[in-house]
């Protein structure tokens, strides 16, 4: 009869321990679950702000900071963390952790069948303004945009097409060019307008987002750096060179009114004569030409002048051009008279008697060479000339033709003088003539630009959006982007349970657990439980002893069996469930819901306020 008692404990004990205990267990792990001051005693140990910041936000920064911003030369995530870091503070993390907990853990427990925790996005997005509004940031931001900008511009130039009047644009003149361009006040006006007027309509403050950038000022304040930059360049040596060429060219010399029988061939070495123009001047009056040229098309750029019609100063230039044309005309003289035939002794010795006024049909014979002879002698004694002094007449017939000479380019000049301007103005269709399509494009736009200033309007943020996420091809492209990211700010973010099953049902099977935890709650059960208990233990005891010592002893045994293993259960389920489990299901959301919330008004102010800018 003892053998049989003593058998019937170890099952009485199984089944205590595997059926009867973990139940039990279960309601006295739902009571500590539903106990607040139980996280709020042991949330300092789950360090859940650190995490946040140690894990989340590194990556939210890798994911939310513009690509144009991760330059080689600067590295903004620092100043990015440090905004983030003071736009969600601990204490932030702490309360909306505690109140997450607190909302959730009854629908965990199965109390609840719904949960959620409304997210003020607007007053998160608020102070976020006030740190991406920082003066230190907005100096880094500047420092990063313009380096990030400078190497864009220099890649383009570097694979366009050239540039007109031999510009050639090295980093060094961009960077020159792009930091005069962004100067930081005025950067910093329009950081300011495109940051406010772009979260005023993102915030749901404005049901329009419309901003104009005036560029009129800007360009100005970047008109003597790039001045400065054609100077060393030479590029107005260049300039005037080539006007001086097409202003020589215009010159047709035939149609003045020159001496009988002279004629000019205006052919391209005039042209190429007029290229060494700019050698001789003074470069300042080279650069004070140049900057005058320069300023003549601002003034067509910001809207003062209708037309590209330009008209350039030449009275600095007129004694080269002068000496040019005269240059060019004495060369056609000599070789004029050079291509003569050479006259036959009478007509030579008949121009001696004639009053030569222009240049003759042939160059006069040298007498003087002539071989001695009486019908020679017979013909210089009609004309009382003496054969011994022929040389005379010969130099005297070659001073003539000089003379002659001397007087056609002295006419020639005095024409010069009458006619060459003091000014000569460029058309614009001359001007577009002379660059290409592209050229000419982009001069029509930056007009275009400067007049009516950078215009952005919704339409251009949604399909800014659409390009930046790569939604061109798909079924986003349809989709109002913006009309969600307003209505989040505005709205706020509600955290539900459908935000977090999908990451607690990679952990255990929800469905199951919050139905045995839920049942557990039962008042029914709980007597049924614990009158269970009450009854194995007494059971053991009858069983095991025979004196009431003995029996005390045996009931001892479960309650000890089960005291060892509820201490080293709850201690487990604490570290694994509780610090765990639930802690990585509160991660999890918060990434999803709340932090998905800064992420994507983040996302979108910057994005969208620095490229505007940029």
């Amino acid at each position: 009869m003892i053998v049989l008692r003593r058998l019937l404990i170890p099952p009485l004990l199984v089944v205590f321990v595997v059926f009867i205990f973990p139940l039990i267990l279960l309601v006295y792990t739902r009571a500590v679950l539903l106990d607040s001051e139980f996280y709020t005693k042991n949330y300092t140990d789950m360090n859940i702000s650190g995490r946040v910041y140690t894990n989340i936000l590194p990556i939210l920064i890798d994911e939310t900071l513009p690509g144009h911003l991760k330059s080689e030369n600067y590295d903004i995530k620092d100043d990015v963390y440090r905004i983030l870091t003071n736009t969600i503070p601990s204490s932030w993390v702490d309360q909306i952790v505690l109140t997450t907990l607190s909302q959730f853990i009854p629908y965990l427990t199965g109390i609840n069948d719904e949960a959620s925790v409304y997210l003020d996005v607007k007053k998160l997005t608020d102070q976020l303004m006030i740190e991406l509004n920082n003066d230190e940031f907005k100096k880094d931001i500047y420092t990063a945009v313009t380096d990030t900008t400078i190497e864009d511009i220099s890649i383009r130039v570097k694979n366009a097409e050239d540039l007109p009047l031999g510009i050639k644009l090295e980093k060094s003149d961009v960077e020159l060019l792009i930091t005069s361009l962004l100067y930081y006040k005025w950067y910093e006006s329009t950081y300011d307008t495109t940051l406010d007027t772009a979260y005023d309509y993102l915030s749901g403050e404005t049901e329009t987002f419309e901003l104009n950038i005036k560029l009129k000022n800007n360009i100005r304040q970047v008109l003597n750096p790039f001045k400065q930059l054609l100077q060393e360049q030479k590029v107005y040596n260049l300039a005037i060179d080539k006007a001086g060429s097409l202003i020589v060219s215009q010159f047709d010399l035939n149609s003045f009114n020159l001496p009988e029988g002279v004629s000019f061939n205006n052919d391209l070495s005039l042209i190429s004569n007029s290229d060494s123009l700019s050698s001789s001047l003074d470069q300042d009056i080279i650069n004070e030409i140049g900057d005058d040229l320069v300023d003549q098309i601002y003034l067509y750029l910001i809207g003062k002048s209708n037309s590209m019609e330009i008209e350039i100063d030449i009275k600095d230039l007129t004694p080269k051009i002068n000496e040019i044309i005269m240059k060019e005309v004495e060369n056609q003289l000599d070789s004029t008279i050079e291509q003569l035939p050479i006259c036959s002794t009478e007509v030579t010795l008949g121009l001696i008697s004639q009053n030569i006024d222009t240049i003759p049909n042939c160059y006069p014979q040298k007498l003087s060479s002539l071989p001695d002879s009486m019908e020679l002698r017979f013909v210089l004694a009609i004309l009382s000339i003496d054969f011994e002094n022929l040389y005379i007449y010969d130099k005297m017939l070659e001073d003539k033709i000089v003379e002659i000479k001397t007087s056609i380019l002295q006419e020639v000049q005095s024409i010069l003088n009458q006619n060459i301007p003091s000014n000569y103005v460029f058309s614009d269709e001359e001007l577009k003539s002379y660059l290409s399509p592209t050229q000419v494009a982009l001069i029509d736009q930056i007009r275009l630009w400067t007049i009516e200033g950078l215009v952005f309007d919704q339409e251009y943020l949604n399909e800014f959006y659409i390009t930046l996420r790569g939604y061109e091809n798909s079924v986003e492209s349809q989709e109002n982007h913006l009309e969600k990211i307003r209505n989040l700010i505005s709205s706020g973010y509600t955290v539900t349970e459908k935000d977090l099953r999908p990451h607690l049902d990679t952990y255990l099977n929800t469905n199951l657990v919050r139905e045995i935890i839920k049942s557990t709650g039962d008042r029914y059960i709980k007597i049924i439980l614990y009158t269970l208990a009450v009854l194995f233990i007494i059971a053991i005891g009858i069983l095991g002893g025979q004196t009431w010592y003995g029996r005390l002893g045996w009931s001892a045994i479960p309650v000890l069996i089960t005291s060892v293993i509820t201490f080293a259960t709850l201690n487990g389920a604490y570290s694994f469930f509780l610090k765990n489990l639930i802690l990585e299901a509160f991660i999890q959301s918060a990434e999803s819901a709340n932090l998905k919330a800064l992420k994507l008004t983040y996302l979108e102010l910057g994005d969208v306020s620095l490229k505007i800018i940029d």
